[in-house]
């Protein structure tokens, strides 16, 4: 079972090896920040070639401020001396970061004051993190972008530096006007306005991403790893995946092995509740990228299965979902669901039960997206015990059932499930028999018996019965519903 997912950033280090990092992938992101439609298009054919089942999350630019001229950043310098796009005026008392934080300076009386001096290239980008510069938060840019990415049949938009809930409103719009309001928005949390509007931009959305490199630029650095705490909490109360982002595996760029402190990061990051974490440079222009997915892989099977914060359900259909997935866990059993919205898997992860979560959507757009929630795996499980849930959000059910032929019902001893085959591991038992060691026995007789008193207190799990079992078959002995069931 696969709980937390891997999201994958295409880029020149995984164009000949798609087919290879495809089966360790659950989604795989575009950043248009980087190449252009040409290059894009190439990227989203790769995909849909090696598995169409993969949803792609397209990643805008967002509105950003680039150095237009390379120069000399040094103390007392005049702000006219500093070139950008799109033209910024700077004020006395703007604080300004070069370079993601490669270089600090502040402004006064139209100088700027720095400790440290050095060459800004061209092309860095320019943050001022004392105020808002009034960007649109989808540029011009982004909306062509998205014009293209949607024509090509993208899957999810990751909006960049969100602001507050009108901007998911804005690209809602859009979805609308082009009847493709089945495009997950992920809102990219990495601007420190919307620290203070994260109820209502994680309401609106269909998922969240903690973009902890720009988000630290915003915020004092510090405070980047409570704030992923608390981000996470939320988005788990409110049903809505969370995706940890940035610098998660980054010294595997260049080498072959992550560093004890990035495993720490991605551990901390699982245990905080998310639903996903996402490589970057790792697989886009760096020398492992297979290697850095399957570390990734290794480091969520370790993890994945260890508690998550555990959240209180705020509804009665909230009480539901986790009694399914407790339902599911004392039986060893999977869970299916049928959705039209994705809302209903949704909820039961939110749970984090110790069960696989299968559905189908009857929507087939979207489908895909449900790769990216905590836990479930898209299609029907084809053996042994499922708790069916039902329309959890208008008349709900929860149904058990089996699926397979079921060979013998009685009444079971002890608690369990066993695998195993009639004459060996499992032993088919008469009064007066003798079963030394099995894993479990068939009991063809009464529950008042010598030999049933026998088994009873040597504790191995038995099935009173009086369908009788073919030697030699394949089974599963479910002990708590006193049933036999052909594998």
């Amino acid at each position: 079972m696969k709980t937390v997912k891997v999201v994958g950033t295409i880029g020149p280090s995984l164009m000949d090896k798609m087919d290879e990092a495809s089966p360790l992938l659950d989604v795989v992101r575009i950043n248009f920040s980087h190449g252009d439609h040409k290059s894009h298009k190439k990227e989203i054919k790769l995909v849909r070639e090696s598995d169409k089942t993969l949803p792609i999350m397209l990643d805008t630019a967002g509105p950003e401020v680039r150095v237009q001229k390379e120069f000399n950043l040094e103390n007392d310098m005049h702000i006219s001396e500093i070139s950008v796009q799109p033209k910024t005026k700077l004020k006395t008392g703007d604080h300004l970061l070069f370079d993601d934080g490669l270089f600090e300076a502040t402004v006064k009386n139209e100088k700027i004051h720095c400790e440290h001096e050095g060459v800004v290239r061209k092309g860095a980008k320019l943050i001022v993190t004392n105020r808002d510069l009034g960007l649109p938060t989808i540029s011009k840019r982004d909306f062509k972008d998205i014009e293209f990415g949607l024509k090509e049949g993208i899957d999810m938009i990751a909006l960049s530096f969100v602001r507050h809930g009108n901007d998911i409103i804005k690209l809602n719009k859009l979805l609308d006007k082009k009847d493709l309001l089945d495009i997950w928005v992920i809102p990219k949390i990495e601007h420190s306005w919307a620290l203070n509007n994260l109820e209502d931009i994680i309401k609106l959305s269909d998922g969240v991403m903690i973009a902890r490199g720009d988000l630290a630029l915003y915020t004092p650095f510090q405070k980047v790893p409570l704030v992923q705490k608390k981000i996470i909490e939320m988005s788990l109360n409110l049903r809505r995946p969370s995706i940890v982002a940035t610098q998660m595996l980054s010294s595997m760029v260049y080498n072959i092995t992550p560093t004890r402190a990035e495993v720490s990061d991605v551990v901390n990051a699982i245990l905080d509740g998310c639903d996903a974490v996402m490589l970057s440079n790792e697989t886009t222009v760096g020398k492992h990228p297979i290697k850095s997915l399957k570390v990734m892989q290794k480091i969520i099977q370790e993890t994945g299965r260890l508690p998550s914060p555990k959240v209180k359900p705020i509804d009665i259909k909230d009480e539901m979902a986790r009694s399914a997935g407790r339902i599911a866990e004392s039986m060893n059993a999977s869970i299916f669901t049928k959705t039209q919205r994705g809302r209903t898997p949704r909820r039961i992860a939110k749970f984090r039960p110790n069960a696989p979560i299968y559905t189908i959507e009857t929507k087939k757009s979207r489908l895909r997206n449900l790769r990216l929630i905590w836990g479930v795996e898209i299609g029907k499980p084809n053996s042994g015990c499922v708790v069916e849930v039902e329309h959890l959000t208008e008349a709900p059910s929860i149904k058990v059932k089996y699926l397979g032929k079921i060979l013998a019902r009685g009444t079971g001893y002890g608690s369990g499930k066993v695998v195993g085959t009639v004459g060996k591991e499992i032993k088919v038992i008469n009064n007066n028999d003798k079963f030394g060691r099995a894993k479990a026995i068939i009991y063809l007789g009464e529950e008042n018996q010598v030999t049933f008193q026998k088994i009873l207190i040597s504790k191995i799990p038995m099935i009173v019965t009086l369908d009788k079992v073919k030697t030699g078959e394949k089974v599963l002995v479910d002990i708590d519903l006193g049933t036999v069931l052909k594998l």
